[in-house]
């Protein structure tokens, strides 16, 4: 095990960051009636596995020390600073990387006037065998608040990546510059906001000699306004953005890396699932360039068989898709478990002409990048008018929400020259809705959408989607029986290519007679339109409902029928699917529910029928008889038989043990775990885990872990 250490190669890794300890010190040091907070943690874990098949034995083990130096000082009133230093050593089978991770940042905020903040973080890593990379991050931002004038923010960041060989082999820069400012006011009782966006992005690889500059405008015009004492809301928007790419090449022939534009974000939920027969919603935040902010349906990726994608006006070649998400952070948290690759999703990638066949292009291992929050997809250069990705697994409970989804593709630009292209947009629309009483409420939306491409000389594609929709809800008797219905209507118009669109209308039927029961009927019709001629549809009806039967019994009930038929392509297909649910507490510390479906699927494929019939049957059950113990169990009988069961016993309010076992046809397994905080600053884990899998082979798995942390 490796421990820190004053030799040679911690001094010069530290003469790398002066500013960093620079201001650490002068932190501690400067007199003031507050002192720092100051954070020291150290933890170390160690894990051992012994992988045995058919009597060949192997063992592997690991050992990661990480140490942490936070500190947090108010230098006054509005200059607060915030510095972290993290060294990582991790060591896996005599092979050593060490890491080490330097951030800091200052704001400042004087009250009611201005924001400026300014933050670094170097990451370096220096593995035992191979070359040692480091990546660099600064970043400023400065924000005036909107008040009697316009708002402003203005951001710079740098980010560079390059390794400490001669000649380098890696050497990449990326520098975004963006200033914005938006103002509100009223005019003629209508709120009103104008906002203008300049940005310029500089992306150089100086070992390739290659460099792309991306500046663009953007100004938009928001309206809106109350009518009849606020029973009817309306509002509008309309913008234009203007955006120029070029990219130089000094050295041989080199293809530069593009974010392509999506016209369309897809997202549903398969519950069959049938990720070959399915046409996916439209999901519009997913391509709205906002990485913050989930999107309004919440595309949980802990929920299996989302599939998650986008289209384009024509078919586009990518070779790279970036999925942003956003979901909770720190130790134990599920960004942590995603880094560490604890989580499989099971990564599956498709393609489509029509948004409702799909061809599996192939499974997918994602790099999930930290600094951006997202999923790097990278696969072989791949043409298609729509793509998606579907998670054919989920891993915790704790929600990881999809935020936004990016195409990326190549530009080939030849020896010495630059290529520049340059694109334009315009867009607006209005929506309008109408509550003329509590129980009936209408509304209307339009949006249009206009994009033209030139690249060189050439005219590139030139693109109009138009997009309108009603709405409406009633509720014929309050609480007894409401009704919905939902109609869009969608058309993308490209320059040299047919027409195409879709079509998509719902309605749905919900009651809740007694406080012990509800229902819900709802169907919904979908059809994909090329020259206006249909070449997709699909059409579903769901029932569900919902009844206390007596205090402590529950019971849920639900069915769905769909139908899909591509005429084009000769292929027709009908589901049926049935579930039901029993929840039953006997008594408060045991819950007990057990849950079944049934599904059928039969696809015709141009004469020749297939039909694929499934079943669940499982029960799950919760004991807590103390508040120290709790036992919890789940036994699926159908589709395959297995049974897993834990016990976790807290012996003291510091010391707790855990104990799981689990079987099914071909597989059994049982494991252990120890925790333990004997002083408030020290925290011990340890377990043991086996796995023994019968099948053509024999493979047993034994695996030990001990980890400690120690706060200060």
């Amino acid at each position: 095990m490796e421990s820190f250490n004053l030799t040679g190669e911690l001094i010069s890794r530290i003469t790398l960051y002066p500013l960093v300890l620079l201001a650490a010190v002068f932190v501690l040091i400067v007199p003031d009636s507050g002192f720092a907070d100051v954070d020291l943690r150290a933890d170390l874990s160690y894990y051992e596995t012994t992988r045995e098949t058919d009597g060949a034995s192997t063992t592997s083990s690991s050992i990661t020390q990480i140490y942490t130096l936070g500190v947090r000082k108010p230098l006054t009133r509005t200059i607060t600073f915030w510095g972290d230093v993290k060294w990582t050593i991790n060591e896996t089978n005599n092979k050593r990387i060490s890491s080490v991770y330097p951030i800091f940042s200052l704001s400042f905020s004087p009250p009611q006037l201005y924001d400026f903040r300014f933050g670094y973080n170097r990451t370096e890593s220096a593995p035992s065998e191979g070359r040692r990379i480091s990546t660099s991050h600064l970043n400023t931002a400065f924000s005036l608040p909107e008040g009697r004038w316009p708002s402003l923010i203005l951001t710079f960041n740098r980010s560079t990546t390059e390794d400490h060989e001669t000649p380098k082999q890696i050497y990449t820069v990326s520098t975004g510059v963006m200033a914005s400012t938006s103002y509100g006011f009223n005019i003629l009782d209508t709120r009103s906001n104008v906002n203008y966006t300049l940005s310029d992005f500089v992306s150089e690889d100086k070992v390739n000699s290659t460099k792309s500059t991306t500046p663009s405008h953007q100004v938009s015009l928001s309206l809106s306004r109350l009518f009849l004492d606020g029973k009817i809301k309306s509002s509008a928007n309309v913008g234009y953005e203007l955006r120029n790419t070029t990219s130089e090449s000094l050295a041989g022939p080199s293809r530069f890396e593009e974010t392509i534009r999506q016209s369309v974000g897809l997202a549903s939920l398969d519950s069959v699932p049938d990720p070959i027969n399915i046409t996916l919603g439209d999901e519009p935040e997913l391509i709205d360039r906002n990485t913050s902010t989930p999107t309004p349906s919440v595309i949980d990726l802990n929920s299996a068989n989302w599939n998650i994608g986008f289209g384009f006006a024509a078919p586009q070649s990518i070779f790279q898709i970036n999925l942003f998400i956003k979901t909770t952070e720190g130790p134990g948290s599920e960004e942590e478990a995603i880094i560490n690759g604890s989580y499989d999703f099971g990564w599956k990638l498709y393609t489509s002409s029509d948004n409702s066949s799909w061809t599996f292009v192939g499974s997918l291992t994602p790099v999930y990048n930290a600094f951006f929050n997202r999923f790097e997809f990278t696969f072989a250069e791949t043409s298609a008018r729509y793509f998606k990705l579907v998670n054919t697994a989920g891993n915790g409970t704790v929600p990881i929400e999809v935020t936004e989804i990016e195409a990326k593709g190549f530009v080939l630009s030849t020896p010495k020259q630059s290529f520049t292209s340059s694109s334009t947009r315009d867009f607006g629309g209005f929506n309008i809705f109408y509550t003329p009483t509590q129980r009936l409420g209408m509304g209307f939306t339009f949006s249009y959408d206009h994009s033209a491409r030139e690249a060189g000389n050439n005219r590139g594609l030139d693109t109009t989607s138009f997009r309108y929709g009603t709405n409406l809800r009633y509720t014929f008797i309050p609480k007894y029986l409401s009704f919905t219905t939902n109609y869009s209507d969608s058309e993308t118009r490209t320059q040299g290519q047919d027409d195409a669109g879709g079509r998509a209308y719902s309605f749905a039927f919900s009651t809740t007679p007694l406080d012990t029961l509800n229902g819900n009927l709802t169907y919904n019709h979908a059809e994909s339109l090329t020259a206006s001629t249909v070449v997709s549809s699909h059409n579903s009806t769901a029932i569900s409902t919902y009844m206390k039967i007596y205090r402590g019994v529950d019971l849920g009930l639900g069915t769905t029928f769909s139908a899909s038929e591509n005429p084009q392509q000769g292929v027709s297909s009908d589901s049926r699917s049935y579930r039901w649910s029993f929840k039953l507490v006997p008594w408060r510390p045991l819950t007990t529910l057990i849950s079944g479906s049934s599904a059928t699927t039969s696809t015709d494929r141009q004469g020749a029928t297939t039909s694929v019939s499934s079943e669940s049957l499982d029960l799950s059950f919760s004991y807590s008889p103390t508040r120290s113990i709790h036992v919890g169990g789940a036994i699926d009988i159908k589709p395959v038989s297995s049974q897993s069961y834990s016990v976790t016993w807290r012996v003291t309010n510091k010391v707790q043990l855990g104990f799981r076992a689990n079987t099914s046809n071909n597989a059994q397994g049982m494991g252990t775990s120890f925790n333990w905080q004997p002083f408030p600053v020290v925290t011990l884990n340890a377990g043991y885990n086996f796995t023994e899998r019968t099948g053509v082979t024999t493979d047993k798995v034994e695996s030990f872990f001990a980890r400690a942390s120690f706060v200060f």
